[in-house]
């Protein structure tokens, strides 16, 4: 049994210490990839089509394995930028361990109501936009994919045939750390939001971009991210003077995929998240009615 939680245990050590710190679209609204581009101008015009997007769908999956334990997260999401608007859906395994989690948003006036359904329980927060699109950051694979683009170097072309062509990038070790505080892209080990000094010793992280030669999209970028990882869970214990007991991780496979631009017509809020409590709101409302409630005792 020790064996079987040491990796969840490492992480809650992290998490407790750190505070659980459209233009030239197509018709279709895809893009066209041209033919005989270099591996830069592919590059480009990925990233273009991606910024201009009004609307995309797409998926994300993270495998995380050790030597004893394996742990899988997949998502699929579908967004609209402007206004914003969000569905979620992430499924968790571990072992015999099944969790599904439903997340929406929709913003109005600037603000931001997010729904969040789990084990069957619905609950609302409204958030500023930027908090918002901070939140679902990890699942953002449009965004996501867009910055590794921005940050990426070395691009070559190592593979093409009839449907697809296949670029791999290099993100140099001194941009690491910018690109996983900017994606969250190890949201899932509570390394979110530390330090810079935590990530001495990273290498350079390479990505595999893989794209439809006719329309881009369907799109796939691809990562492992263990050497990371386990040179910022090392200096983090470190630090700590917390054992590592011997933990290695071996495995920590990223995929995103953006499978369609332009074609996310609506997207519905269900009845049931809309009936949610919103318990923040409860409590500003419970403190304003006693606050003035208060003042009414005062004044008599």
């Amino acid at each position: 049994m020790k064996k079987q939680y040491k990796y969840l245990a490492i992480c809650f050590v992290i998490w407790t210490a750190f505070g659980l710190t459209s233009c030239g679209a197509a018709q279709y609204g895809e893009g066209n990839a041209q033919q005989d581009m270099t591996p830069e101008g592919y590059i480009t015009q990925v990233s273009e089509l991606l910024q201009a997007a009004e609307s995309y769908t797409g998926k994300l999956e993270v495998t995380t394995k050790t030597a004893s334990e394996s742990y899988r997260t997949t998502a699929d999401i579908s967004k609209i930028n402007n206004p914003l608007k969000a569905q979620m859906e992430e499924r968790y395994v571990y072992g015999d361990t099944r969790l599904i989690t439903e997340i929406y948003m929709e913003e109005v006036d600037d603000i931001v109501n997010l729904y969040r359904q789990y084990e069957g329980l619905w609950t609302a927060i409204s958030l500023p936009k930027s908090e918002a699109l901070k939140s679902m950051r990890f699942f953002d694979v449009g965004v996501n994919i867009q910055i590794l683009l921005q940050k990426g170097t070395n691009w070559k072309e190592v593979e093409r045939n009839a449907q697809e062509i296949v670029l791999s990038g290099t993100i140099p070790a001194e941009a690491v750390y910018d690109v996983i505080h900017e994606t969250n892209l190890l949201q899932l080990s509570g390394i979110n939001g530390i330090s810079k000094t935590y990530f001495s010793g990273a290498e350079d992280l390479n990505i595999t971009l893989t794209l439809n030669q006719a329309n881009i999209v369907p799109l796939t970028c691809k990562m492992e991210l263990s050497q990371i990882q386990q040179v910022v869970t090392n200096n983090i214990l470190k630090e700590l003077q917390v054992s590592d007991d011997g933990f290695l991780l071996q495995t920590y496979d990223i995929q995103m995929e953006v499978l369609h631009i332009n074609q996310v017509p609506n997207i519905e809020i269900p009845k049931e998240a809309r009936n949610a409590v919103n318990y923040e709101q409860a409590i500003m409302d419970m403190n304003k009615s006693d606050g003035q409630a208060q003042s009414k005792v005062t004044i008599s």
